[in-house]
């Protein structure tokens, strides 16, 4: 079992372009359509196996470069089984990189995924070509985190709790957080596309940082939650 750090060297060692080595994944869903769907609609990853438990992929442990993960898992046939951030907590405690693949869209759940160890958050009803951007940053070692989160990040900025943000990287914060697209950023700073998403991923790192030694009151306050709205599971 690998956590995603010999993607670049397997990159770097392939006769052809970087782009053309794709990140082993593993993909954990309780749906069966989910999981038979999945590595037809990325052929950009390379998903190595499927599993409707993370219990079932801890036991196979194979290597990959990421898990990627639902949040509800148990159902009728897998009772009582690890899920949630109880689920992401067992996952990267094996030094895995989780990204989480969810409908949830409560900004207030999605920081508790990344205080819980995940690295990255797509949507389900995200375009295939996002969710597979944001699986391959995560294998890469990147956090990658939803528009929503950006507007949250912002917030935090704005509040003192992430310090050492850059006048650059401030201004993409504040861009993406009201839905500039990374063209419209790049165009408006004469910078290329990949120079603002190293700007963001920088935010996002800090973001991150908070958010896994932040206590449940600071994130509560934060998100103008009431106190016990946030349980630490």
């Amino acid at each position: 079992m690998t956590d995603g750090t010999d993607l670049a060297a397997r990159a770097e060692a392939d006769d052809n372009s970087a782009g053309a080595v794709r990140p082993r994944v593993a993909l954990v869903d309780d749906l069966h359509v989910v999981r038979a769907g999945f590595a037809a609609i990325h052929p950009r990853l390379e998903v190595v196996a499927t599993y409707p438990t993370v219990e079932q992929f801890l036991r196979d442990a194979p290597e990959v470069d990421a898990v990627v993960s639902d949040l509800k898992l148990a159902n009728t046939t897998h009772p009582g089984v690890l899920q949630g951030r109880r689920a992401i907590r067992a996952l990267a405690d094996e030094g895995l990189r989780v990204c989480i693949y969810t409908e949830e869209s409560r900004p207030f759940v999605l920081a508790q995924c990344l205080r819980a160890g995940a690295s990255g958050i797509t949507h389900k009803y995200d375009d295939p070509e996002v969710t597979t951007d944001a699986i391959t940053r995560v294998a890469a070692g990147q956090f990658v985190i939803t528009p929503g989160l950006v507007g949250v990040a912002e917030v935090l900025q704005r509040h003192g709790q992430l310090p050492e943000v850059t006048d650059k990287q401030l201004e993409v914060l504040r861009e993406r957080a009201r839905g500039l697209s990374w063209q419209q950023i790049a165009g408006k700073h004469y910078i290329t596309v990949a120079s603002a998403r190293n700007r963001m991923d920088a935010v996002t790192e800090k973001f991150a940082g908070y958010l896994r030694n932040a206590s449940p009151a600071d994130i509560e306050r934060e998100f103008g939650l009431r106190p016990g709205d946030l349980l630490d599971e």
